[in-house]
């Protein structure tokens, strides 16, 4: 069975039109639909289970076959044959609160510190922690040159205020800091070296890096690193950088608010 799938950065929600986000397909022969939901959401995995009865159940009933062959039949579904697909070599990184626990910030820091030429980033949140920043900025100061491409106006007022306050951390160590135009672009994408690309549904904060569900996909290979990269080169052309000047030299009352936010980053 060949089953589609869409790694997007977006969230189920009424105001796409507002929006902008960079999707990428990605084809996984080899992998129901089922098992996947099963391996995703484990703590899910009984519901699934019920499921799968049920549809046995109807599938026995519509077509006259005993319980045996209606659940050799679902069982091809939720565990069909591994087929090789496609040209890049990819892995899927699942991450979550339980027993995937900060998977993709490991995977993060090891691609920063492996990091020799270029690293870009492009998040709509953006609340790294003390230990993402202090490896962005070793990045920086061993001549990497560090991109991070941010929505100029945000859906979330109080996290961007937050983004704000530690954006002197990352300037100030040699990091770039751009903030593209609207539509809001909700795109997840980093790209390393021009031949590691990492896209899915993560953000770079505290409540995607440590307390939901993400699905994201790791890539290896220059020529799709080279496609990604386009999206990244477009982005930029309409993008403005902001100076480590232009961020202290906010207003006091901005610099409290920011702060203020700043407080609550762990929750946002």
């Amino acid at each position: 069975m060949s089953v589609t799938e869409l790694v997007l950065g977006i969230e189920i929600a009424g105001h796409f039109d507002r929006w902008h986000r960079a999707a990428t397909g990605v084809s996984a022969k080899g992998m129901g639909l089922l098992d996947t939901l099963s391996r995703f959401w484990p703590h899910l995995a009984s519901g699934f289970h019920v499921l799968a009865a049920l549809l046995a159940s109807i599938h026995a009933l519509l077509h006259k076959r005993d319980s045996r062959s209606a659940t050799l039949w679902l069982v091809t579904i939720w565990f069909p044959e591994l087929q090789e697909s496609g040209t890049v070599i990819a892995r899927v990184i699942i991450d979550g609160p339980d027993a995937d626990f900060e998977k993709l910030r490991w995977t993060l820091l090891a691609a920063l510190a492996e990091a020799q030429t270029s690293v870009q980033i492009l998040t709509p949140y953006f609340l790294p922690d003390q230990a993402l920043i202090t490896a962005l900025n070793l990045a920086a100061l061993r001549g990497v040159r560090v991109d991070i491409l941010l929505p100029e106006k945000n859906n979330l007022l109080s996290l961007h205020w937050a983004s704000r306050a530690m954006w002197w951390q990352v300037l100030e160590h040699g990091s770039r800091l751009w903030l593209t135009p609207p539509p809001f672009d909700h795109s997840k994408l980093m790209i390393v070296d021009g031949h590691w690309v990492l896209l899915g549904s993560a953000n770079w904060d505290a409540r995607s890096l440590r307390l939901n569900f993400e699905l994201n996909v790791e890539a290896y290979g220059r020529h799709f690193a080279e496609q990604m990269g386009k999206v990244i080169q477009e982005k930029l052309r309409g993008a403005r950088e902001v100076n480590l000047a232009e961020v202290k030299g906010r207003s006091y009352p901005a610099k409290l608010r920011d702060s203020i936010a700043r407080l609550f980053s762990p929750y946002l």
